[in-house]
């Protein structure tokens, strides 16, 4: 008893409303997403808006994310959130089939990925006083000299350097869900920029969570998101002509086709 009120008391002060009484427990929600795409976004308006706990089952730097296993156990009894970027590797596929019936994956238009990814960097570098290991959480952590690097050459050593992940999980992911072997919802971040609450009425259905149990919450001012920007094609405006080639090039075709992604 003791536990259970310092949770709630504990959710309170983090902003979230308060669980209703007497109402049967929510599943736990599990949500994997390509960097950038409105992670944090999903994650505290699925939090706050149900009374779930939100919590932290991976650890590891992208592209490559472990479970943690006693963590994956407690996550099953229900309650909770995980919004996370783990990929589809053996291991964590294994895991998924023993404790999990369902879940959500979550893609972006790989250059829209890429240009808030590089505009991340930035911000976790102007930050690093504060948080100075937070760069070593990605994955080629970029050398010493790229932060006196123009944005054009910043694009590029992404471009080489972090893109191929990006497609790869995508890549990955997309052939998992197609599979059919597992009971996988496939949103995109077109989904958010054309309805928020159609977005999220859509995991609400998934979960078989009745769409009353959702109060949207009331997000403040300084609330950070992480949510720089709904212009999907923002990246006209930043990459060369010749980075837009190089990028064309790398897209998978039916990837770009199957979800709209313009080709210019």
């Amino acid at each position: 008893m003791l536990t259970e009120t310092a949770t709630k008391f504990a959710r309170r002060l983090q902003g979230y409303l308060e669980v209703k009484e007497g109402l049967p427990a929510l599943p736990s929600i599990l949500f994997t997403s390509i960097p950038k795409s409105g992670t944090v976004f999903t994650g505290q308006m699925l939090a706050r808006g149900l009374g779930l706990e939100l919590v932290r089952l991976t650890a590891g730097s992208f592209p490559r994310y472990l479970f943690d296993l006693p963590r994956r156990v407690q996550f099953c009894a229900g309650g909770m959130i995980a919004t996370e970027h783990f990929d589809a590797s053996p291991e964590n596929l294994q895991l998924l089939e023993a404790f999990v019936d369902r879940w959500v994956v979550h893609i972006r238009d790989p250059r829209s990925v890429l240009l808030s990814w590089v505009h991340n960097l930035d911000r976790l570098h102007r930050e690093r006083h504060n948080a100075p290991y937070h760069l070593l959480y990605v994955c080629p952590t970029p050398p010493k000299h790229y932060f006196s690097l123009s944005l054009s050459q910043k694009v590029d050593w992404n471009i080489e350097h972090f893109l191929p992940n990006v497609l790869s999980w995508t890549k990955t992911w997309v052939e998992i869900h197609d599979a059919g072997h597992h009971n996988i919802l496939l949103t995109t971040f077109s989904d958010i920029v054309s309805s928020e609450d159609e977005f999220l009425f859509r995991i609400l259905d998934f979960y078989e969570i009745s769409r009353d149990r959702f109060s949207r919450p009331v997000i403040e001012s300084n609330d950070d998101l992480h949510f720089r920007v709904g212009r999907e094609d923002e990246w006209r405006d930043w990459f060369t002509p010749m980075q837009l080639a190089q990028i064309r090039v790398m897209i998978d075709g039916p990837l770009t086709e199957r979800f709209g992604w313009p080709l210019e």
